[in-house]
């Protein structure tokens, strides 16, 4: 998927302890590569949650953007998107 211009993998193992409702799921930022994103400062996110749900592709993607605009809206991402917007200016 892309979020505000970046790609993103997403990987999702549901049932990840077999015997639980333990999932994860995995974010990578890919292009630019290791880009941040507002729920990490590395380009990659690690979550474990609990749900008995299997989420198709759609509803992932759905899920995950949710998720990184509601985090975009602190005050730390605001900041740091502020800024990027002025580096890009200042090329130019």
């Amino acid at each position: 998927m892309t979020w505000q211009g970046v790609e993103i993998s997403i990987s999702y193992k549901p049932r990840w302890i077999k015997s639980s409702s333990i999932s994860h799921l995995e974010i990578h930022s890919l292009e630019p590569e290791r880009a941040p994103l507002p729920v990490t400062e590395t380009g990659y996110k690690s979550h474990f949650f609990h749900s008995d749900e299997i989420f198709s592709e759609m509803a992932l993607k759905q899920m995950v953007e949710q998720w990184l605009d509601e985090a975009a809206q602190s005050p730390k991402w605001q900041a740091y998107a502020s800024s990027q917007k002025n580096q890009q200016l200042m090329l130019f």
